[in-house]
């Protein structure tokens, strides 16, 4: 554990980047086990069988080679396995996001696993969870994927071709996507759509054309889409497709101000998150519009103020359940009287503002029927 946790530590940093998850006592046990950098090698994945309990595990730019998923698959209980890229988002006057790491150094030519290493992954019994999305994997290698019998969750590097998706048509539970760190062609949205099981889709620091966002509309099945620092503005949402059945539209540290949410009107939406993006207070107004929804998070959005909440908008929305204040660092003890107005709601989140707890303690006087999450 010693050795994971100083692979984990970078020169100029105060802590390792290694995390540990633990649960149970008498002894705990680790369950979540999270690796970050090119200091992790492949000696260090021949520490993980140790871990027989482990049931995540997450490898961000690891010096890993084909060789370490065969420790990897000495793992019976392992449900979840990461291989993905290094968060690096960072935004300008915006709080720093948890789990991005700007300054740790993309090292080129680093080992990699490969489409090669699918085979040993296979004997991982229990899998359903596989982010592939730091790995080298051709379209004809993605015939391993027949292989896990329980996978329904999948992250891809590579463009998904005609041979690609006959492989993954193989897996008969696949109902979520993760794509991203590149361009995604409106011509691979079209093949998803005839995967019967599809449900959800992310697309993930990718480059996103018009037609691109268009074709979203073919996705006939889908409930679910997550569009995560793909750069959308406003003008973009005109152009994004509307699937017949989706219920859930995440839209996660991107650029939007908010007339263009007015083109989501239509969409019978019971879930929108809007975190990170650029929502001011004279930008609430266009939320009005959104009649459908039961969650909402604008959390982050930090022009958000005392005075939007004042303004009264967000509190006619009595549809709503759920409503995410996260991180509004204008919010303060001035909204007590706006934020004790949310009666209406299960739940509403306000960590990370300039709320005192003895506001908290009146807000949940004021709203018995309502969770105050601080």
């Amino acid at each position: 554990m010693k050795q994971l946790q100083q692979a984990g530590i970078y020169q100029g940093q105060p802590n390792s980047l290694t995390f540990f998850r633990w649960k149970g006592a008498n002894p705990p046990v680790l369950f979540h086990l999270g690796l970050w950098g090119p200091q992790t090698t492949n000696p260090h994945a021949a520490l993980l069988p140790s871990f027989q309990e482990l049931e995540s595990l997450e490898i961000h730019e690891a010096s890993f080679d084909d060789s370490a998923a065969q420790h990897l698959a000495k793992l019976p209980k392992l449900r979840r396995l990461t291989i993905s890229p290094v968060d690096r988002y960072q935004k300008p006057g915006f709080t720093k996001m948890q789990w991005s790491y700007p300054w740790l150094p993309q090292v080129e030519n680093r080992p990699q696993f490969t489409g090669k290493a699918l085979a040993s992954l296979s004997a991982l019994p229990l899998l359903d969870f596989l982010d592939l999305r730091d790995a080298r994997v051709t379209s004809s290698e993605l015939v391993a994927l027949a292989s896990f019998p329980k996978l329904s969750e999948l992250g891809l590097p590579n463009p998904i071709d005609a041979e690609g998706l006959h492989s993954l048509l193989s897996c008969k539970h696949l109902s979520a996507i993760i794509l991203g760190n590149r361009e995604v062609t409106a011509s691979e949205i079209e093949l998803l759509a005839k995967l019967p099981s599809l449900k959800r889709l992310t697309l993930r620091n990718a480059r996103l054309s018009n037609e691109t966002l268009a074709a979203l509309a073919k996705l006939e099945k889908i409930t679910a889409i997550t569009i995560y620092d793909c750069g959308l503005t406003d003008a973009h949402l005109a152009h994004l497709g509307k699937p017949p059945q989706l219920t859930q539209l995440e839209l996660v540290r991107n650029e939007i101000k908010g007339p263009g949410l007015a083109h989501l009107a239509s969409f019978s939406l019971q879930k929108l998150d809007l975190m990170f993006n650029n929502l001011s207070d004279a930008s609430l107004h266009h939320l009005e519009a959104l009649r459908s929804l039961e969650q909402l998070s604008i959390a982050y959005c930090t022009a958000v103020t005392d005075e939007g909440l004042r303004l009264g908008i967000l509190q006619k929305m009595t549809h709503l359940q759920l409503l995410e204040l996260r991180g509004l660092t204008s919010v303060t003890d001035a909204s007590l009287e706006s934020l004790s107005q949310f009666g209406h709601l299960k739940q509403i989140g306000i960590r990370e503002d300039k709320i005192s707890w003895e506001s908290v303690d009146k807000m949940r006087s004021a709203m018995p029927n309502t969770r105050v999450f601080k």
